[in-house]
């Protein structure tokens, strides 16, 4: 009697497919890039709705989804710093309308070519909210893991503005480990510190080296690596968003 298979096969992003299981494609061709939620990490600022209006504060960490603080999904203290693993790194650019009005996202692309980059590349600028700003807005996203948060459940770091210097300094921190050691292989830690500009004090990220990702992780950040990639090729790889999350003060150039 031929022996019952019960191996399982390759872990993917999500789960660990069983072996009779088989891959197909187009199972979700009616689904756009806004059905899928991917939260994003903020960082509380003291002009963020959930200080303002809430109980956050400046400083924290928050998950954008569940609007909670993330080192309490983690069960840690909100002054922790927190581990992670960048999967996936990607520019977007968005246009957005004036807070006032309501309107939040007027446009958004990850298309280097396209509209919205171009208009970085110009450096043009805007009157808006009684400040110049520049018309549209560059971020850079971390696709991460947080292992002790899920390596199923994706988190989002999304750096602009004011972070534009954090995130190059976290590529940095990646390129410094070698050419040829993949991005998803190193874990780093992230945290918020105080920093100060002209006349006004804001909150940014910290980011430091933290080793390397756990056999495990690495299977799982490498699985999440293949699906973001993929995702981005057609061009169907968003993070949620909801307003403006970051205040800022003062003329956008001056950063």
């Amino acid at each position: 009697m031929a022996e019952k298979k019960t191996e399982v096969a390759k872990t993917s992003s999500e789960v660990q497919l069983p072996a009779y299981v088989e891959e197909a494609e187009g199972t979700l061709e009616h689904a756009r890039a806004s059905d899928f939620i991917i939260p994003r990490l903020l960082l509380m600022q003291s002009l963020s709705p959930q200080v303002v209006d809430g109980d956050a504060k400046s400083g924290e960490l928050y998950e954008n989804v569940e609007g909670a603080r993330f080192a309490e999904l983690l069960d840690k203290d909100t002054s922790e710093s927190l581990d992670f693993i960048p999967c996936y790194h990607y520019l977007e650019w968005f246009e957005w309308a004036e807070r006032s009005s309501g309107k939040g996202i007027i446009a958004r692309s990850t298309d280097p070519k396209g509209v919205l980059a171009q208009s970085v590349a110009r450096g043009e600028m805007v009157q808006r909210d009684g400040r110049d700003l520049f018309k549209v807005t560059e971020y850079h996203n971390f696709v991460s893991l947080f292992p002790g948060y899920s390596l199923e459940k994706p988190v989002v770091i999304s750096c602009s503005k004011t972070q534009i210097k954090k995130a190059r300094a976290l590529l940095t921190l990646i390129r410094y480990r070698g050419p040829k050691v993949p991005l998803y292989a190193g874990k780093y830690t992230v945290t918020g510190i105080k920093e100060h500009k002209a006349d006004f004090t804001y909150w940014n990220f910290e980011f430091e080296n933290a080793g390397f990702a756990e056999e495990v992780e690495y299977a799982a950040s490498k699985a999440l690596f293949k699906v973001c990639k993929e995702a981005y090729g057609r061009g169907a790889l968003q993070s949620h968003v909801d307003e403006d999350d970051e205040p800022s003060r003062g003329n956008e150039k001056d950063f």
